[in-house]
């Protein structure tokens, strides 16, 4: 039986809200076990100013998105990457960033597993 392959993903935004943020990076590593099978980065230009908080919390500012893909031009690259072949996605915080991809159009069609809901049951105490 062959293993499965799943898909980390982090994204970077303007703020908290997805339907008044936008994504500024998408960051992602497909994966087998203990295997990585590949690797997916890009800035995202916004088409608006980064709060100065946003630069401070993540280190990407207005002068590097500039000349960044749009997400509308990135989107297809993030589809593929997350291909037939994925069998769920893995996130800290999944309801943010797939919140915030689901607000710029695209749904997985997956599972997502919650890094953040996993900590909670093997670290009770560490909240």
């Amino acid at each position: 039986m062959a293993e499965r392959v799943y898909v980390a993903l982090d994204l970077e935004t303007t703020g908290l809200d997805q339907n008044r943020d936008a994504i500024i990076e998408i960051g992602a590593v497909k994966f087998s076990g203990d295997r990585v099978i590949d690797r997916f980065k890009t800035l995202v230009n916004p088409q608006r100013a980064i709060p100065r908080l946003i630069t401070q919390i993540t280190g990407i500012r207005d002068a590097d998105v500039v000349d960044a893909p749009t997400i509308e031009r990135v989107l297809p690259e993030v589809l593929a990457f997350v291909d037939s072949e994925v069998s769920a996605v893995i996130a800290h915080n999944a309801d943010f960033d797939l919140g915030f991809l689901r607000a710029a159009g695209v749904n997985f069609r997956r599972p997502a597993y919650d890094t953040v809901e996993l900590a909670t049951i093997l670290l009770p105490g560490a909240a």
